[in-house]
């Protein structure tokens, strides 16, 4: 680890809104959302975003 990422470890050095994020790791929850995105970003420009909608 570098010193950033020691640092971003710490609550207090995070902004309020950050701390009381909720994350998931090997387990899901059921939601009901019209969009969802997941960003993909790589050395060599190629950046991809992908969005969906719901199908109505």
């Amino acid at each position: 680890m570098t010193w950033t990422d020691k640092d971003m470890c710490i609550a207090q050095w995070m902004l309020a809104e950050y701390r009381k994020q909720d994350y998931l790791r090997g387990e899901f929850r059921q939601m009901s959302c019209q969009y969802v995105m997941n960003n993909n970003f790589a050395f060599g420009g190629v950046n991809t975003s992908l969005i969906f909608r719901r199908w109505s």
